[in-house]
């Protein structure tokens, strides 16, 4: 089949697609060669039938077929049902099945295990001190802390934390999507950050630097809808709903308004039109007047299954790749890279930040855990654990929160790697002895006493 055909035969209509039985799905899902489960694909009937109150094209369900494989590289698309393993982490793992008991249910995906502990201590009162902590990729990272060079950031390796005092971006209802076009000369996150950098004065709202994953999950996380138009990218014998799950890999998408784009043109930059964000809840993907899908947004909300697993523990063998702390105004900002577990690297980093003068009482945690894709393996989920299980325990000991922890997917990660971030405000440093009482015991883990010398003025 020609690509004109593949073209003519993407906007065919499934006829009676609303009305399908299990084996007209089946029958469906095999000859369009659809990679959706049972679920989805009924999960896609009903929502044809209810909310659009028609049939879907044949490219409709080949772009959600594409869709749903990307989801299912992510973590957030498996949940832990139950583990086995030794003691310890079992013993952990029952803590934190207690505190999620109390918790609004939520799928158990590894995010959602690392924030457990921050949302029960929220239940109590104990809140983060620095609630503009964020930390993530760090070409992200590096985008939105552009205007703020005074705001503490730290960087390790692939990812960064910093204090994000911007304020919340809106949506104008004259917003345009807008793209800036790689170079071959440098990487896009340099690119980036020099165009940010040289047009300041206007007012760009970077959204992200796509990588392979497209611009899709970004556009989504908007939170109501959008329209896409593929005109820039594809001929229109070549578009199809399906290319939208490609296009803008490796640029900058931000949001802007004409005005700002007028002058953008005017100074010569290789930036793109491609869409406008919409506070209706409908998606649209376009090649100019010519629309290939166009469906509520809502409809991705409740697509996504979720795969439960029984994960099998490995045993905690911790590896410390990198430690550092610095100061900017008063403020520390540590961070500590580690695989395999991670007590040992964040009591190391906390009693070196205690050391320094850190006020527990004005200190909180963030935390990044970088995976490799997980669409057709569970080892990662499974070999991530003793860090999370880890993380959980001294939060939970310490009374530390633990505040908007992220998991990244990244196709070159051979394992995971979690790196955790500790913020705090600095007063006295503490006296000549205290490192190796914190050492001794971090070393006996002894969290009674290791709470003893963060706030000696409490009795615990």
């Amino acid at each position: 089949m020609n690509t004109l055909e593949n073209i003519a035969f993407s906007r065919q209509t499934v006829l009676n697609f609303r009305f399908f039985d299990q084996e007209a799905m089946r029958t469906t899902a095999r000859d369009l060669s659809l990679l959706l489960t049972e679920r989805e694909l009924f999960v896609l009937r009903d929502h044809f039938r209810t909310y659009e109150q028609r049939d879907p094209s044949v490219g409709e369900l080949q772009f959600f077929s594409g869709a749903m494989r990307l989801w299912r590289r992510s973590p957030d698309s498996i949940e832990i049902a139950r583990i086995s393993g030794d003691g310890e982490q079992t013993r952990v793992w029952r803590d934190i099945c207690r505190m999620r008991e109390a918790l609004p249910k939520a799928p158990a995906t590894l995010t959602a295990l690392m924030g457990t502990a921050a949302a029960y201590m929220a239940r109590g009162g104990i809140l983060p001190y620095h609630g503009t902590l964020c930390c993530g990729d760090a070409a992200e990272i590096s985008l939105r802390a552009v205007k703020m060079p005074a705001t503490p950031a730290l960087r390790l390796g692939a990812v960064s934390a910093f204090l994000d005092c911007s304020e919340p971006a809106r949506c104008g209802h004259t917003d345009l999507l807008v793209l800036l076009r790689p170079t071959e000369s440098e990487p896009p996150e340099e690119t980036a950050v020099r165009f940010l950098t040289r047009q300041s004065n206007l007012a760009l709202t970077p959204i992200a630097l796509v990588g392979e994953e497209g611009m899709l999950p970004h556009l989504l996380a908007l939170g109501k809808g959008f329209i896409l138009d593929l005109f820039p990218f594809t001929a229109p014998e070549e578009c199809t709903a399906s290319s939208a799950l490609t296009v803008g890999q490796g640029t900058l998408l931000f949001r802007t308004s004409a005005e700002a784009l007028h002058r953008l043109y005017e100074a010569g930059e290789p930036v793109i039109a491609c869409g406008v964000p919409s506070e209706l809840p409908c998606v649209q993907i376009r090649h100019g007047s010519d629309v290939h899908l166009s469906v509520s947004s809502v409809l991705f909300a409740a697509l996504g299954s979720i795969r439960s697993l029984s994960i099998d523990l490995p045993p905690t063998r911790e590896e410390r790749l990198a430690l550092r702390v610095a100061e900017t105004n008063g403020t520390l900002l540590g961070g500590v890279a580690v695989r395999g577990g991670c007590a040992e690297g964040v009591l190391a980093l906390i009693g070196d930040m205690l050391q320094r003068g850190a006020d527990p009482d004005r200190m909180t945690l963030t935390a990044a855990l970088e995976l490799p894709y997980v669409e057709k393996q569970s080892k990662p989920v499974a070999d991530a654990l003793p860090c999370v299980t880890e993380l959980h325990r001294l939060t939970a000991e310490l009374m530390l929160v633990c505040h908007r922890p992220q998991t990244i997917s990244r196709a070159k990660q051979t394992d995971p790697l979690l790196t955790v971030f500790v913020c705090a405000e600095r007063k006295e440093p503490r006296a000549e002895d205290f490192s190796k009482a914190w050492q001794d015991a971090a070393t006996r883990r002894d969290h009674g006493a290791l709470r003893r010398l963060m706030r000696p003025q409490l009795s615990f």
